[in-house]
Order: structure tokens, then sequence, then C-alpha cells
């Protein structure tokens, strides 16, 4: 039975910590329309969600993936864009996986 508890109170603080690391990692990332760089963490639409630096002509900002202008922050609209998409995955004590795709994704984009 102690095993059991100590399952559960394992659980329990998973269940708990694991949001609070979440919203802290969102929080501390770039918002969208931010300066950034290819290195940048750029916070996504929810605490679930990564965003990207997006290297546009003028200008390179944090954005985010979007299915209409009320995803975006104020000043951005979502669009399709056609491009060229890298995304990053892992770190911490894990390598890192870098995968690039071409191809068309709805983005918040500055108006």
């Amino acid at each position: 039975m102690k095993t059991i508890k100590k399952y559960a109170l394992g659980v329990l603080l998973l269940a708990i910590a694991a949001p609070i690391y979440l919203g802290i990692k969102h929080k501390m990332a770039e918002p969208a329309g931010a300066a950034c760089e290819a290195s940048t963490k750029c916070r996504g639409n929810g605490m679930f969600s990564t965003g990207m630096c997006f290297e546009g002509d003028s200008a390179s900002y944090c954005t985010h993936e979007c299915d209409s202008t009320s995803d975006c922050t104020p000043g951005m609209k979502c669009e399709a864009v056609d491009g060229t998409w890298t995304s990053e995955s892992g770190g911490g004590n894990h390598a890192t996986q870098i995968r690039t795709s071409q191809g068309t994704k709805s983005i918040c984009v500055k108006q």
C-alpha cells in the first residue's frame, strides 16, 4: 500500500509541476511581433505550443501558427505564407534535433 501512495504522490507532483514549468517557459519566450534571430525562443499561441522567428524581407520577428486573425496579437493578421520552415526539438540533456520542411503555413504577420 505504501508503494501505491508513493506513486500517487509522484503523479500528483508531476501534475502540479508540469503546468507551472510550461507556463514559466511560455512567459519567458518573446511574444509575437518582437524582434528576433534564429536562436531566439519565441512564444506560441498557447503554453503547449512554440513560436518561430519569421525572417521577412525587411525585418525578423517572432510569430506563431494561427487559424484566424483573432489568434494573433493586435497589429498582426493571420496569413498563409509559403516558405522553408525550420523547427528545433530536444535540448537539455538530449541532442537537439533540427528539421527543415517546405510548404505553406498560416502564421501571424505584421500588418
